[in-house]
C-alpha cells in the first residue's frame, strides 16, 4: 500500500473491509503520508490520533430521499469537536500488511522484524470519529474522559472534500435505493 500508489486513506484491518464508517482520516498532505512511507521504507505504519465530533440525537430510522441525506449527513450536521486524544489514546493506523504481522483495533500489535510505527503529529492529520453519545452506554462511559482532554470547539468538515463526499454519498444512496 505504501510506496508510489495513492495511500487509501482506510484505518486499520475492519475499515478496510468496509465495516467502519464512524470515522474519517483527515491528513492535512497526502503529499506528507507518501513522503514518510517512501523516504522511510521500515515504516510499517502510520499512526493518527483522534478528535471525537459528537452526534447528540438519533438518526433517522429510514432513509426517505436524498433532502434528508444533505441534512443529516454527519459530516454536515456535527461540530462539537473535541481536543485531540493523547499519544496512544483510541489511535487509528493507515498499515501495510506486507509490514505488520498483527493489528489491533487502535495500534500494531506485532510488525515483522524491521519494521516501525510512525505517529503522526496532529497538525500533519487526526481522525475526526463521530461518536453518537447516546448509542449504548458511551456517553456514560467515555464522555467524562473524552471531555477531561481538553477543550471542545466547533469545527467543520474539510471543504475541499465535503461535496465529493456528498456526491458520492448521494450516488450510492440512489443506486441502492432508486427512486424512493
Amino acid at each position: 500500500m505504501f510506496g508510489r500508489e495513492t495511500p487509501k486513506l482506510s484505518f486499520s484491518m475492519t475499515a478496510s473491509r468496509g465495516k467502519m464508517i464512524d470515522g474519517n482520516l483527515m491528513p492535512f498532505s497526502i503529499s506528507r503520508i507518501r513522503n514518510i512511507s517512501e523516504s522511510s521504507p521500515q515504516v510499517g505504519s502510520i499512526q493518527f490520533r483522534q478528535r471525537w465530533i459528537l452526534k447528540n440525537e438519533t438518526t433517522p430510522n429510514r432513509y426517505t430521499g436524498g433532502d434528508q441525506v444533505s441534512l443529516w449527513m454527519p459530516t454536515r450536521r456535527y461540530h462539537n469537536t473535541s481536543h485531540v486524544g493523547p499519544k496512544g489514546h483510541t489511535t487509528k493506523c493507515i498499515v501495510d500488511p506486507e509490514k505488520v504481522l498483527i493489528m489491533n483495533v487502535h495500534t500494531v500489535a506485532k510488525f515483522f522484524d524491521g519494521y516501525w510505527q510512525y505517529a503522526m503529529k496532529p497538525e500533519e492529520g487526526v481522525v475526526r470519529h463521530y461518536r453518537d453519545v447516546m448509542a449504548g452506554d458511551w456517553g456514560k462511559w467515555w464522555l467524562k474522559g473524552v471531555e477531561a482532554m481538553g477543550n471542545f470547539s466547533s469545527t467543520d468538515f474539510p471543504e475541499q472534500f465535503a461535496t465529493k463526499l456528498m456526491e458520492n454519498v448521494q450516488k450510492r444512496l440512489q443506486y441502492v435505493y432508486g427512486n424512493q
